[in-house]
């Protein structure tokens, strides 16, 4: 079952679903629909009565995608996973590591959870490869594992970074 169609003609979404997705129970359709499960072109629609145009991309996303998501804030998006990194986009006012006054609104924190979302007392976890200062946004380098961290950290400074600033 492909997880992701293109529209072909208008319609409203639920009654897309179900005339696409005739193996699947409607009741679960309804259920995917409610929690946020279903995209239109990137985005979570929980609209039965979402109109669809020719081109809109409706895909389905797996509750654990789902629930996943639910543990980073929204500013914080996860640009790029795979068995060793984390690569995500961290907004300003967020720390990178926890400091004496916070601890656990941090990047690193919010990581460890995303992580562990399957298990919180998982031992996995992330490790961090470089720091942004809290008001600093930008993108930020998580190992998944002790070895990465070393050899991103170990070949850190021979990476071509990019910095913009903005004057206020």
């Amino acid at each position: 079952m492909p997880t992701s169609q293109i529209v072909e003609r208008p319609a409203e979404l639920l009654a897309y679903l179900f005339s696409s997705r005739v193996e699947v129970k409607r009741t679960r359709l309804r259920q995917w629909l409610k929690h946020g499960s279903i995209h239109v072109n990137g985005r979570s629609i929980t609209r039965f009565d979402h109109a669809l145009q020719i081109g809109d991309v409706v895909s389905i996303r797996t509750k654990k995608e789902v629930l996943a998501e639910a543990l980073l804030p929204p500013a914080l998006k996860v640009l790029f996973e795979d068995a060793s990194l984390v690569v995500i986009e961290k907004p300003e006012r967020l720390l990178s590591m926890a400091n004496e006054t916070e601890r656990y609104k941090t990047a690193y924190a919010y990581l460890t959870d995303y992580v562990r979302r399957d298990n919180p007392q998982s031992p996995e976890r992330v490790w961090i490869v470089h720091r942004l200062d809290r008001e600093a946004s930008g993108l930020l380098v998580f190992a998944k594992t002790e070895v990465a961290k070393r050899t991103m950290q170990s070949h850190w400074y021979e990476a071509d970074k990019r910095y913009l600033v903005r004057l206020p």
